[in-house]
């Protein structure tokens, strides 16, 4: 299991497993190979997206499911032992044009999970300062959350703030069912 961004809740980004040591680590083959569901919308608008530049996403890994985000900010759950996938949520961040986003739409580095009895949900960021919940188990909007699953993060700001230059590139934190973000702003002029 690898629940959160740091592999754990304290930041641990360590993995106490030793089925892998140096005596067996040369005998790896690759299992499986995944293909990202950008390359897909990469393909269909290649004028208006760019190769992305940065791929900095850390899988979670939840009961034999990985959870990703993409470079497009799209998150997609992933049999971990077979590669499939079993769904992907596509925030369509790029219908608002990346050119002069914080982080031209091209690094996401993950998504959060959170449980409460049956309830699992993966909280993701977008660019364009976006959070969203997502049913765990099907990646549909969670209805009660936000409007129609999601959140403007701009919204309630003591200033207007123009989401081009204020985005989300790091997943957020939970703590005690708050949800913690930081962000990603342009700050040079």
């Amino acid at each position: 299991e690898w629940p959160a961004y740091a592999g754990t809740y304290a930041a641990a980004r360590y993995s106490p497993l030793t089925q892998i040591n140096r005596d067996n680590a040369k005998d790896l083959r690759v299992a499986w190979r995944w293909k990202s569901p950008d390359g897909a919308v990469r393909a269909a608008k290649p004028d208006a997206i760019a190769p992305s530049f940065s791929y900095q996403s850390t899988p979670l890994m939840v009961g034999g499911v990985l959870y990703a985000s993409t470079s497009l900010s799209q998150v997609t759950a992933i049999d971990a032992a077979t590669g499939a996938t079993r769904w992907v949520f596509d925030p369509r961040i790029y219908d608002n044009g990346l050119g002069g986003a914080a982080n031209k739409g091209g690094v996401h580095r993950g998504v959060a999970y959170w449980r409460e009895g049956d309830d699992e949900r993966i909280i993701v960021l977008t660019a364009f300062a976006q959070m969203y919940a997502l049913d765990a188990k099907t990646g549909k909007p969670v209805a009660g959350f936000g409007k129609d699953g999601h959140i403007d993060l701009t919204q309630g700001l003591r200033i207007p703030v123009d989401p081009v230059y204020y985005t989300m590139t790091s997943p957020p934190v939970i703590v005690r069912g708050v949800i913690v973000v930081g962000s990603s702003v342009f700050d040079f002029w």
